[in-house]
């Protein structure tokens, strides 16, 4: 059976094209996506600066991507246009896998290059294909269909700043909430209590250790043109906070599949205690960024530190559960009362109490204060250790 008689395959064949080449679409644009999601582990990894961190993201790939569109289409016109979009999903992948496995600059260069390469023998094919299966008057359909993967992949290869926090905390949960109903004295709407502490604590530790190496990773930009050196510490807290606030899908989702209340009264008073938790960080970051150009080994420090703070933050525990003399030191941590205060809007509904307004804004002030000081006085000497 034809699409009206005219020689086109049956709707159902064409429509199943379609999907197939609109999933191909999907599959590549995550494939494209998911690079920007791993800015930080990638730099830290290769030792590499932003300009090279946007060569990979951009130029590496955009332009051969754009410059073997041409042949690659010539070939969909003279060749198998199956046969050129298997080749080209194959290669595209394979250099993606090769992307995890480089352990130098310019092999993953190269890999990105060959993503760039093989995902260009898509869409000339593709768009062949589809002009071949419908008739005018069905064809734009078709052709949205098709792009309908841009948005699709687009979004699926941010899922992973969804993902990963609900694995973890998945894993916590397990772990966790076994030990606290074990001991009898379980924590209500455990699974939302976990996600909160432990999205809140991400925050800080990812925007404190980017804003670390921020400085010194531009070191040969800064040589060369002024800027205000604080533009790169604010810029990595600002990209922590833009991951905060996709991973909260991750904690809706928690507490939707468990049924766990969310206070709607109350919920929008968190904004203030995520507010002051940026602020924080951003000191923390600009004293650490200072530190780093003269003292490479306080990264190691402060991964150390930040391990230490996880237990200390009352992320999977509840302090009253503790000993008196623990309850003191848990209350001494400023981590601890960013996290309390969000739970206090989100999960109990009773709003911010006093000290949930008081000690977030002194220790975010003082942070600041002093990241501000110490990185001004010190700024004019990070040339001479760059």
């Amino acid at each position: 059976m034809s699409n009206n008689n005219n020689g086109y395959p049956s709707s159902l064949s064409a429509w199943v094209t379609v999907t197939i080449l609109m999933v191909a679409y999907v599959l590549s644009f995550i494939d494209r996506q998911i690079l920007n999601l791993l800015v930080g582990p990638i730099r830290r990894d290769l030792d590499i600066t932003d300009t090279q961190m946007s060569l990979l993201m951009g130029l590496s790939f955009a332009l051969f991507y754009t410059v073997c569109g041409i042949p690659l289409g010539r070939l969909a016109d003279t060749k198998s246009r199956r046969g050129l979009i298997a080749v080209g999903v194959l290669f595209w992948s394979a250099a993606t896998a090769a992307c995890g496995m480089a352990k130098q600059y310019w092999q993953f260069l190269l890999c990105r290059v060959g993503v760039g390469v093989g995902e260009a023998a898509l869409s000339p094919a593709a768009y062949s294909l589809i002009a071949d299966y419908f008739p005018k008057e069905q064809r734009a359909r078709a052709l949205a269909a098709y792009s309908f993967g841009i948005p699709v992949g687009s979004a699926l290869g941010i899922l992973w700043s969804v993902l990963n926090p609900l694995l973890t905390c998945l894993v916590m949960w397990a772990v966790f909430g076994a030990l606290f109903n074990q001991r009898g004295d379980g924590i209500e709407d455990f699974p939302l209590f976990l996600i909160i502490g432990q999205l809140m604590f991400n925050f800080f530790r990812e925007s404190t250790s980017m804003a670390m190496e921020s400085v010194l990773k531009n070191g040969p930009l800064l040589r060369k043109v002024y800027i205000p050196k604080y533009i790169f510490p604010l810029e990595k807290c600002c990209f922590a906070l833009v991951n905060f606030f996709f991973s909260l899908v991750a904690l809706f989702f928690v507490a939707l599949v468990t049924w766990s209340h969310i206070s709607l009264r109350t919920v929008l008073l968190a904004v203030y205690p995520i507010v002051m938790l940026f602020v924080f960080s951003l000191g923390v970051g600009l004293i650490l960024s200072t530190m780093y150009v003269f003292v490479r080994d306080i990264m190691h420090i402060w991964e150390v530190f930040c391990t230490l703070l996880v237990y200390g933050s009352a992320i999977f525990y509840d302090p009253s559960q503790m000993a008196s003399w623990m309850q003191a030191v848990i209350n001494l941590n400023p981590i601890y009362w960013y996290i309390t205060a969000v739970r206090s809007c989100v999960m109990w509904g009773t709003g911010l109490t006093l000290n949930m307004v008081l000690i977030p804004f002194l220790c975010s002030a003082l942070s600041l204060g002093i990241g501000v000081y110490v990185f001004k006085k010190n700024q004019d000497k990070f040339v001479l250790y760059m």
